[in-house]
């Protein structure tokens, strides 16, 4: 058997995350159906992970198949390990955002009324500070190209 730390280097997520949904239904097209995958996809991700942790996950010698107690305790970590990859991913996320440059966005009353909350929902998880007013055209563009631009109703994030 293959040293631990060998071990939880070569796990595929997919495959952590295929168990516990063929688990609950112990039947492979079940819960290929479950995943919107094959049934083969499923006995594949099993067999890897078998084959991975050199242990036996599943009997198939019945219609139902059986759950055997390593695959009971795979089924029950991995959603621990899931959520802490995810938890990992927001984390690293969240660190690229931090000190991100404040934006002013000028837009024009038409474009900022149709448009305006959608680009500011876009536009917020990208920049620390966003302000966006809106005006006519003929101001904002005066204002912008003098960089005198008085922001009346900024609405910082």
């Amino acid at each position: 058997m293959r040293p631990t730390s060998d071990i939880s280097l070569n796990i595929n997520l997919w495959d952590l995350h295929v168990f516990p949904r063929f688990a609950e239904t112990r039947n492979l097209t079940a819960g290929a159906r479950r995943l919107d995958v094959t049934q083969s996809a499923v006995s594949q991700s099993i067999e890897r992970l078998e084959r991975l942790f050199g242990v036996t996950l599943m009997d198939r010698s019945h219609r139902l198949v059986l759950i055997t107690r390593a695959g009971e305790i795979l089924r029950e970590r991995s959603a621990d390990v899931l959520r802490e990859v995810r938890r990992a991913a927001d984390d690293v996320r969240a660190a690229e955002a931090e000190g991100l440059p404040m934006l002013r966005l000028g837009l024009i009353d038409t474009f900022a009324t149709t448009a305006g909350p959608d680009v500011m929902k876009a536009l917020s998880r990208r920049v620390e500070n966003l302000q966006m007013w809106s005006g006519i055209t003929p101001m904002l563009s005066a204002e912008l190209l003098n960089r005198t631009v008085k922001v009346p109703h900024a609405a910082g994030k």
